[in-house]
């Protein structure tokens, strides 16, 4: 291969999109798969990689390499970080402890922003210090080719960092943007939901019970969640997605928007929503707040949730105003086990 095969996209990561749950927010991201020839050798690859990163004005000053290989692989993982600090890049190398044999290895290219948060603080910390740009898997070969994937964004947030040009839109505009409205806590998860929100709304996905549009449905479900947890008009998510579709439209393939079209499909979910709320606080009042003596609440809580798509987030909201503590761990117990179990049981029964 005389040069590398290079192909960019966008890809959703629909993981964490619960408000109340995991910090990392469900998102999008444009990433750069590059396919390199086996036949060349890590130094020349790494330094075709590090030429690249050049190009797109990284101070390649700032970069860090971690190389991660399981036991067996610890060795070769060795010869592999040498490679890479021939190139004049400083490594950590470090076992990654995972169970599968054969010797797997991960090169991982970071760009260091500033200050260490603590005196432990390290590549696989998560203050956000080490800003992932690129990983390179040495376990899998396809066709005599290794992969590397670039992430766009962190590429272009480390050239902005070193001071460099990029034409890649600033995530902290739309943030900012959303921060004005829902403070500076939310206003993270909510952009990045609104990101994705708007790629998804612009390659045609209708929101629905399954696949893609089950994504769709549960981000805005959390989104909604998240507005009338906050007090804020739910047609302000309208506004956030529009405005992730006017910052990213077109950039790398970003879908341009049909801002009518999608605020259309959000007014159709708001009903929806609105209709399962109102449902929800009916079923809240008689079996939650109404509820016999003795029966317990987390129990209630967790049909509520399960058998009446009630949002998590909501439900909190409406304890609190009514003054009605349930241990997080009792309505864990019956969201993720007993309940699970009952349901379990009755089939057998039947």
């Amino acid at each position: 291969m005389a040069s590398p095969a290079v192909m960019s996209q966008w890809c959703v990561h629909p993981h964490g999109i619960n408000p109340f749950g995991p910090r990392t927010p469900g998102s999008v991201e444009c990433v750069t798969a590059v396919a390199f020839s086996r036949e060349h050798g890590y130094q020349r690859i790494f330094g075709d990689v590090l030429g690249m990163l050049r190009a797109a004005g990284v101070d390649a000053a700032g970069l860090v390499g971690l190389v991660e290989g399981d036991e067996a692989g610890c060795d070769r993982a060795t010869g592999i970080a040498k490679s890479l600090a021939a190139c004049g890049v400083p490594v950590v190398v470090r076992e990654s402890g995972g169970p599968e044999g054969g010797g797997p290895v991960l090169v991982r290219l970071l760009y260091d922003l500033g200050a260490d948060c603590s005196p432990d603080c390290s590549p696989g910390c998560l203050c956000g210090r080490l800003l992932p740009l690129a990983e390179l898997d040495l376990t899998h070969r396809h066709q005599g080719c290794l992969g590397l994937l670039v992430r766009a964004e962190g590429v272009a947030a480390a050239a902005r960092a070193g001071g460099g040009a990029t034409g890649f839109p600033d995530m902290a505009e739309l943030r900012e943007w959303v921060a004005g409205r829902l403070g500076d806590d939310a206003a993270d998860a909510a952009a990045h939901a609104a990101r994705s929100l708007a790629l998804l709304l612009g390659l045609g996905v209708v929101p629905g019970p399954r696949g893609a549009g089950h994504v769709v449905r549960r981000l805005v479900t959390a989104q909604f969640t998240r507005l009338i947890t906050g007090h804020v008009p739910l047609d302000f998510l309208d506004d956030m997605v529009c405005r992730a579709a006017e910052v990213f439209g077109g950039v790398a393939g970003f879908p341009v928007c049909d801002a009518p079209l999608s605020r259309r499909r959000l007014h159709a979910e708001r009903v929806r929503f609105g209709r399962a709320v109102g449902r929800a606080r009916q079923r809240y009042v008689r079996t939650v707040l109404h509820r016999p003596p003795g029966d317990d609440a987390a129990r209630a809580l967790a049909v509520l949730m399960s058998e009446h798509g009630a949002p998590l987030g909501l439900l909190v909201t409406w304890l609190a105003d009514d003054g009605i503590v349930v241990p997080s761990r009792e309505l864990a117990r019956w969201t993720l086990g007993e309940r699970s179990s009952e349901r379990a049981s009755g089939r057998r029964g039947g």
